[in-house]
């Protein structure tokens, strides 16, 4: 096994804080900072602490000051999303703007350790898929205009088309050390 990936976790709740830094820590592969922080105190921190990564919770999309502090930690390290709604909308602006990995919070199983490792070395970890229901059938649609699972033309193949087409293009932009790898199918 190699050096650990030093990684650090940017949650807007401490008991999610908490739990990632508990079961992410259990991995030895993995070097946590227990430390909470913010994007922006981050930024500052990030090359002190000497990190690899931050995994980066994302409950509300629409405050401006969040897309401008995580610009600018996405020029210190990697950052890994972890939205609480797949959006597709949000997805291509955090491209965009140097985000390496995308993730919905509820990423089953083994997910979040394989997107990780995925970013630290590189490569583009982007979920194209809106989740399904335990029970294997489409989450049910809110109304348009609110926050929440993609309405039903955003889990069509024309939009995962879109969607790998705008990763691709991203990944070209970035060099070839970067690689593109979509997440199609989910593990519950």
């Amino acid at each position: 096994m190699g050096t650990p990936i030093r990684v650090a976790i940017v949650a807007t709740f401490p008991l999610l804080h908490e739990g990632l830094v508990r079961v992410l820590g259990e991995d030895p592969s993995l070097c946590v900072v227990p430390e909470p922080f913010t994007c922006a105190s981050l930024a500052d921190a990030a090359d002190r602490l000497k990190l690899d990564l931050a995994v980066v919770h994302l409950p509300v999309m629409e405050q401006p000051c969040t897309w401008e502090t995580i610009h600018a930690l996405c020029g210190k390290l990697k950052v890994l999303l972890l939205l609480k709604h797949y959006r597709q909308e949000s997805v291509r602006r955090a491209l965009e703007l140097g985000v390496m990995g995308i993730l919905t919070e509820d990423a089953g199983g083994m997910t979040i350790f394989k997107a990780i490792r995925e970013v630290a070395a590189g490569s583009i970890w982007c979920e194209t898929r809106p989740p399904l229901a335990a029970s294997n059938r489409a989450v049910p649609q809110p109304s348009q205009g609110t926050l929440g699972p993609p309405s039903r033309s955003d889990s069509s193949p024309l939009a995962a088309s879109a969607m790998s087409r705008t990763v691709s293009a991203l990944t070209r932009k970035r060099g070839p050390r970067a690689s593109s790898r979509l997440s199609g199918s989910r593990s519950h």
